[in-house]
């Protein structure tokens, strides 16, 4: 998950018909479920888990009842959780663990991007050259005198696609690893694309969050 460490489980002593779960759904592929396959174990992702739960929930909603499918989780793996995977890439780009990096938080990027930062008078950064000016000497996490982790609380993050298009919408806590507070509490509010078969970020408006 983002900001933490692998789960470190040695599973040699598991009999040859055991099942290793993980709930987490992103990465799907996880270093338990790796593992797990690795001894020829029955692995089982967190995807099924997230999907299931969410059918009343939309059942709810919406008055119909939606079936899991493989075509449904192959759609979700192939757009939600490719959008998802932003958040994730983002945090791990400007972490100080295992070490920051600017090249991977651009390559998030499409090439005409534009960032807002809300923060400083909605100033405005359009395409690359730009954002990655702001992010090497505006932004917090990239300054070198800060040492710090930034995840997103699950119940923080919400994105949505329709067609080639959608938005990614979540808050960031920047903890600083030297003294175990919060360096920073920001919002990122993203319009994404698939661009060439990836997806990329359009439009961002970056800012910080008053309260947590």
């Amino acid at each position: 998950m983002t900001g933490q460490g692998p789960l470190a489980i040695d599973l040699s002593a598991m009999k040859n018909d055991a099942v290793v779960a993980d709930i987490v759904y992103v990465p799907l592929t996880t270093p338990l479920i790796a593992a797990a396959r690795r001894r020829a174990l029955r692995a089982v992702g967190g995807l099924g888990m997230l999907l299931h739960q969410a059918a009343p929930g939309f059942e709810r909603w919406f008055g119909a009842h939606p079936v899991v499918t493989e075509e449904l989780r192959a759609l979700v793996e192939a757009d939600i959780l490719a959008v998802r995977n932003i958040e994730i890439i983002f945090h791990t780009a400007g972490s100080v663990l295992p070490s920051k990096d600017l090249d991977l938080m651009m390559s998030l990027y499409a090439d005409d991007v534009v960032l807002t930062d809300t923060a400083h008078d909605n100033k405005v950064y359009q395409g690359k050259e730009q954002v990655r000016t702001y992010w090497a000497n505006v932004s917090g996490p990239f300054r070198p005198e800060h040492h710090w982790i930034g995840y997103t609380p699950a119940m923080r993050i919400k994105a949505n696609v329709t067609g080639n298009t959608g938005t990614l919408d979540f808050e960031c806590l920047w903890m600083n690893v030297d003294d175990n507070t919060i360096g920073a509490h920001a919002f990122s509010s993203m319009e994404v694309a698939r661009v060439k078969g990836h997806w990329l970020v359009k439009r961002i408006k970056v800012g910080k969050v008053d309260k947590l």
